[in-house]
């Protein structure tokens, strides 16, 4: 698995005159640009990659196996899908 540093160091391989700490900003602020997006309700289109958007989720009701009912509020998903053309052949 892949996590934040290890991702920042990959790209620094790939980019000239940035550094890690310069990098990891740019992370810090593209990640909070698209939660801020979202959390307003718009979707993001990246060209070649894929698509951010939200569902809206609507209340519903369940029943436990003890017999209680438990209602699960109505709430807001962010959601991805990728575009046909970022699919890569992984054989």
């Amino acid at each position: 698995m892949i996590n934040k540093a290890k991702l920042i160091k990959k790209v620094s391989t790939r980019v000239d005159g940035l550094t890690l700490g310069a990098l990891s900003i740019v992370y810090d602020e593209i990640i909070n640009a698209i939660l801020d997006t979202l959390k307003d309700g718009e979707e993001i289109y990246l060209a070649g990659f894929g698509k951010f958007s939200v569902t809206e989720k609507k209340e519903i009701t369940r029943i436990t196996a003890t017999g209680q009912t438990v209602t699960i509020p109505a709430q807001r998903e962010p959601k991805f899908k990728f575009f046909k053309t970022a699919k890569v052949d992984f054989a």
